[in-house]
């Protein structure tokens, strides 16, 4: 699936996570700073099946980001119940799947101004229209 409105966003990039990296050393270079990002399954030759919309950055009243900004984001929680890492490796033994892809993406810079909070939204509504369900990893919106 590709959402255009992504295409703006110069500052972004893919991880490849398969069962046996680290997270954390494959995730090492994703700036720590607001933005949305994208879970997909990849299984061989098939298009990546989106599996979960995250964002990072939480903006308080005077315009200052909170401290959990993508990197940590990415390497924290997964629906609050197991770390993403666990999640990862669970979800690797447990299916049939080679890699899990992640497309990150910085909405809020010197180039863009926009809340990643906002553009979670417009991605969340964008996949419903299309699909009339959230992906499967996200327990709501």
């Amino acid at each position: 699936m590709v959402f255009k409105i992504l295409e703006k966003y110069k500052n972004s990039g893919t991880v490849f996570i398969s069962s046996e990296d680290n997270l954390r050393k494959q995730t090492a270079h994703i700036p720590d700073a607001p933005g949305v990002y994208l879970f997909f399954e990849e299984n061989g030759a098939k298009n990546g099946s989106l599996k979960y919309i995250g964002a990072s950055g939480s903006i308080d009243q005077k315009g200052k980001f909170k401290d959990q900004l993508m990197r940590k984001r990415l390497n924290n929680k997964m629906n609050s119940k197991f770390s993403r890492a666990q999640f990862f490796k669970q979800y690797f033994q447990q299916n049939k799947c080679d890699l899990i892809r992640i497309d990150w993406y910085v909405t809020y810079d010197e180039d863009n101004l926009d809340l990643p909070k906002y553009v979670e939204a417009l991605l969340f509504q964008k996949y419903y229209s299309l699909l009339g369900q959230l992906p499967e990893w996200n327990n709501n919106f």
